[in-house]
């Protein structure tokens, strides 16, 4: 058995039933076959991991070369099909879980539904940063992150998520209070602004600054 432990990924419980996966105790279950019926994969999720046996149904029992380094257009193909297989499993029955703060994802939620967009992961070396855009004119809107307290002029060196949105020149003056919200992170600061998502604002006041700045990404 093949075990995948995701780390940065929460599973869903309705999407893993919709998928085709029953419950069992603390265990979601989901079999099918693969490869013109030649084999059958049996997938187990328990707490964010993968177990996976794939059985040979021609001899009746375990296939496990797709799992080693083992060459030949056979297995290549075995491998592939399986691969397929876990990459649907995870694109449609967990959640990306790469923050901390509950905030976060509620803005994400947040936008993703009211927006109609999805993050977009641009940079492998900054995992934790993402951008959503307008689908009309493709300018961002918005930006997530995480970065140290220290870069916003803070003496605390711990990390904080972030999220930079534009907003107008006279909020701009008036509200940038380097306590709770700043001058755009690594942004052009005429334009945008930087707030920290841990609590300390109002999701409701975040939510309007968001819209606002969905409006301004539509201006030239």
């Amino acid at each position: 058995m093949k075990q995948i432990i995701l780390t940065d990924k929460l599973q869903n419980e309705s999407k893993l039933l919709r998928f085709g996966f029953e419950k069992v105790d603390e265990k979601y279950c989901y079999s099918t076959k693969f490869l013109n019926n030649q084999f059958e994969i049996f997938v187990e999720v328990v707490k964010n991991t993968i177990n996976t046996k794939t059985i040979d149904l021609q001899l009746d029992e375990e296939y496990i070369l797709h799992n080693t380094d083992a060459t030949g257009e056979f297995v290549g193909k075995v491998r592939n099909e399986y691969q397929k297989i876990v990459d649907k499993i995870i694109e449609s029955c967990f959640d990306n879980h790469i923050y901390k703060n509950n905030q976060t994802y509620q803005i994400i939620e947040y936008v993703e539904k009211n927006f109609d967009c999805k993050l977009e992961f641009l940079w492998k070396k900054f995992p934790k940063y993402a951008i959503c855009r307008r689908k009309d004119n493709k300018k961002w809107f918005i930006l997530f992150g995480e970065i140290s307290k220290q870069k916003l002029g803070l003496k605390d060196k711990t990390s904080i998520e972030i999220i930079n949105i534009m907003a107008d020149k006279d909020f701009i003056q008036s509200k940038i209070d380097n306590k709770k919200v700043f001058a755009g992170y690594h942004m052009n600061k005429k334009n945008w602004i930087t707030i920290c998502l841990d609590n300390s604002l109002d999701d409701v006041y975040i939510k309007s600054l968001i819209n606002k700045s969905f409006e301004l990404a539509n201006k030239k």
